[in-house]
């Protein structure tokens, strides 16, 4: 029996096939961040094309060749933590991804441990949810949920007033 043999790569080229890899996906979907955000097309291998601007959507569709596909399963794996932990922001969270790994792809290549940067990117998310947890508040009136739930339908206001009247 024979195997076949697999493909390694180490130090600066690994690194920037993973940042590729991330990068491709990361600017497909980050067109779609925000209030203006735009669709994207996708083609399918059967049926119609989809239209979508939810990231997580975008991201379980996309497969690169190679080790560029490595950034894209990081990317897959974000997104499902983010789903299964906050349900929604996985846009964000690739976008955040891309900066983290672009920061410390630039680190290590000047020299830096990438013990040390995993320590302090470690202790830089403890801090920044420590923040975020003091800056958070409780939803109370209707008239917020209304408008959280038309900011999440893509500003239709239709949409967001059904989503508030149901809860």
């Amino acid at each position: 029996m024979t195997t076949t043999p697999k493909d390694i790569l180490f130090d600066e080229e690994a690194r920037e096939k993973l940042l590729s890899g991330i990068n491709q996906l990361a600017d497909v979907v980050a067109f779609t961040l925000g209030p203006k955000g735009r669709n994207v097309g996708m083609e399918k291998s059967w049926g119609a094309p989809q239209i979508t601007n939810d990231g997580s959507t975008i991201v379980k569709e996309i497969d690169l060749e190679g080790f560029e596909n490595l950034g894209v399963s990081i990317a897959k794996e974000v997104v499902q933590k983010i789903k299964e932990k906050a349900g929604d922001g996985t846009t964000t969270g690739i976008v955040l991804l891309r900066a983290l790994v672009e920061a410390g792809v630039k680190h290590i290549a000047s020299g830096a441990s990438p013990i040390l940067l995993k320590r302090g990117m470690d202790k830089a998310i403890d801090t920044a949810l420590k923040s975020i947890d003091e800056l958070s508040r409780e939803i109370k009136t209707d008239a917020e949920i209304r408008s959280i739930a038309t900011v999440s339908a893509s500003g239709n206001a239709e949409v967001g007033n059904l989503i508030a009247d149901a809860m």
